[in-house]
């Protein structure tokens, strides 16, 4: 179906991907190999979990500008990505339930782990909303008197107007940092839980975990602002939209075409603006 204006580009039914944004290439570019591959170094359990702490404190900082309450988390674990929370999850939940139309990778961890949606089981949401970038799901779980619950943070400092959530009232908290890093490849993501889980104690004791993407991410925290995107990139998203015929949502990634399709909005980004 064709609407007025510029034709839709084919790129926008990709999946949503980060903003490749010039500073930050420019910021990654000027670091030294040596500063995260780590050839040769041979460095104690000590050195390294050393460096595990440094970045999370730094990173519990910036996300507090978000959500209150992560200092109410006593077990930080670096995964591969938000995919290996969801499925930790799904894997560690007896029963799990979830919102029909959240992100549609729930119910593939569902089906996978063989586990039943229950009124009384578990719960995971995204938030910001898969749907529309907002605290929608966090107003619809109100409802919801599961006592054990789980948010699974995909865009964090990447929707305008964010509201302060308080997160103390979650079982673990899951966030990604590819998209806040515009690191996709690194597959790098904090696990905030109230409980030890003791595969990732075991290994996270030793320090033995990605440390490229603990530098890289460390290195991107002296541009990458709470402020950052939104600032530079709002009013940009807002204009690419109506040039498009796109409906905004409250996230720079993506909006929605006249046939209600969720699109990517980052190669419009590349293409017209950067």
């Amino acid at each position: 179906m064709k609407t007025d204006g510029p034709e839709e580009p084919d790129i926008l039914r990709r999946v949503v991907s980060p903003i490749n944004d010039p500073a930050i290439r420019q910021h990654l570019n000027r670091i030294k190999a040596d500063q995260f591959a780590f050839v040769g170094n041979n460095f104690s359990s000590r050195e390294r979990v050393s460096k595990i702490e440094t970045f999370t404190n730094q990173f519990t900082k910036f996300a507090d500008y978000f959500l209150s309450g992560l200092n109410d988390f006593k077990h930080i674990y670096l995964l591969s990505g938000n995919s290996e929370y969801i499925n930790t999850v799904f894997s560690l939940a007896p029963e799990i339930n979830f919102f029909e139309n959240d992100y549609r990778y729930y119910k593939i961890a569902s089906q996978t782990y063989r586990k039943s949606k229950s009124p009384a089981g578990e719960f995971i949401m995204s938030y910001p909303s898969r749907q529309n970038g907002t605290t929608e799901n966090l107003v619809n779980a109100k409802e919801n008197k599961s006592p054990r619950r789980h948010l699974d943070v995909a865009y964090l400092a990447l929707t305008n107007n964010p509201n302060l959530v308080n997160v103390s009232e979650f079982q673990t908290v899951g966030i990604t940092l590819s998209k806040t890093f515009a690191i996709p490849f690194n597959r790098f993501s904090l696990m905030f839980s109230k409980e030890k889980i003791p595969h990732f104690d075991v290994l996270q004791n030793i320090g033995y975990c990605n440390l490229s993407a603990v530098e890289i991410a460390r290195e991107l925290l002296d541009i990458v602002t709470p402020e950052f995107w939104i600032k530079k990139y709002w009013n940009s998203y807002i204009n690419l939209c109506r040039e498009y015929k796109l409906s905004p949502s409250n996230c720079l990634l993506f909006a929605y075409n006249a046939n209600g399709q969720r699109v990517s909005t980052s190669e419009l980004f590349s293409e017209k603006i950067l």
